[in-house]
């Protein structure tokens, strides 16, 4: 994100407005003030939907239900939190 947008436009993060993003990508928690985020389990979204793929090319559709995964709330500095900066967590 360009803090330097919000900055212009008189805006603190995480003051004024606090920022959260999706996906927990590896440059979120480097990025000033780290980017608070959710984290989903990438692999086993993989998993399912190579299951969910599977089960439609058999033609299997009437007795698939919703798989619900888990995520995670990784608390960063854009969040307003207390925060220590990067770790290696």
């Amino acid at each position: 994100m360009r803090w330097s947008v919000l900055a212009r436009q008189g805006v603190r993060v995480p003051e004024d407005l606090a920022v959260v993003g999706f996906d927990d990508i590896m440059t979120s928690r480097y990025m000033g003030r780290g980017l608070t985020t959710v984290l989903q389990p990438t692999r086993s979204l993989g998993h399912w939907a190579a299951i969910r793929l599977h089960e439609r090319i058999e033609g299997r559709t009437h007795d698939v239900h919703p798989q619900v995964l888990p995520t995670r709330l990784v608390v960063r500095g854009t969040c307003g939190c207390p925060w220590e900066g990067p770790s290696s967590t």
